[in-house]
């Protein structure tokens, strides 16, 4: 079974996009407070990846600017992160998530908003589990692509999908 057209859930998520985006920067904010330089990432569409749709890899594709992408790509070959945070929760038939990837040394932090459709996501979630692993494949529409292994995906699933 193909995923729905990703324009629906992106056009669902638009209606919160704005006050999760205040969320992530306010969260950037404690950062900065806590002595990190904090990147602001700016998302565009989020696609489900998983074996059924055709993908290696079980985990969320987001779309970035190529220059995002390189950012983060530097910042994973020089120093890799070393924790992540993410919050999640629902509303109605979408999942919301504020995202943040950081790194102890120099203290940086990258953050963005995403969002999938739980009934899309389903066999996602099922083999990031059995994995271990959720990826998050951050790419350009030139193709420049970075992944990120998240080695607890129940993070991405809020309470009430539990």
């Amino acid at each position: 079974m193909a995923p729905n057209d990703p324009d629906e859930a992106a056009i669902m998520a638009g209606s919160y996009w704005e006050d999760l985006e205040a969320d992530v920067v306010a969260t950037l904010e404690e950062y900065q407070e806590a002595g990190y330089e904090a990147t602001m990432l700016h998302p565009g569409v989020t696609t489900v990846l998983a074996p059924e749709y055709g993908d290696e890899l079980h985990g969320l594709a987001v779309l970035l600017p190529q220059g995002e992408v390189k950012e983060v790509e530097s910042l994973i070959e020089s120093d890799g992160f070393d924790e992540a945070e993410i919050y999640a929760s629902r509303v109605g038939s979408l999942v919301l998530l504020g995202l943040f990837f950081s790194i102890e040394e120099p203290p940086r932090v990258v953050g963005f908003q995403s969002y999938y459709l739980p009934a899309e996501a389903e066999g996602m979630l099922e083999g990031a589990r059995e994995t271990g692993t959720l990826s998050l494949r951050l790419h350009s529409q030139y193709d420049d692509a970075v992944v990120i292994e998240c080695a607890a995906p129940d993070l991405f699933v809020p309470e009430e999908l539990e």
